[in-house]
């Protein structure tokens, strides 16, 4: 599936977590590993992205999952 493409192709450029931001699939992703986030406790290199910036609004669900081989 285009997840399990994705997450290979970040593992393989040496990212160890991913991190998303969405309005309306946080049970998809949940269920493809990804687990809720509380935006308060998420690296600060995350919420500096334009995505959690500018492009996604506030109220956007932060989740994250460990990216393995």
């Amino acid at each position: 599936n285009l997840v399990a493409v994705l997450l290979r192709q970040a593992f393989d450029a040496d990212a160890r977590t991913a991190w998303l931001l969405t309005t309306d699939a946080q049970a998809f992703f949940e269920k493809t590993g990804f687990n809720l986030v509380s935006r308060e406790t998420a690296p600060a290199a995350i919420l500096a992205t334009r995505q959690a910036v500018e492009l996604c609004p506030a109220t956007a669900i932060l989740l994250s999952r460990p990216i393995t081989p």
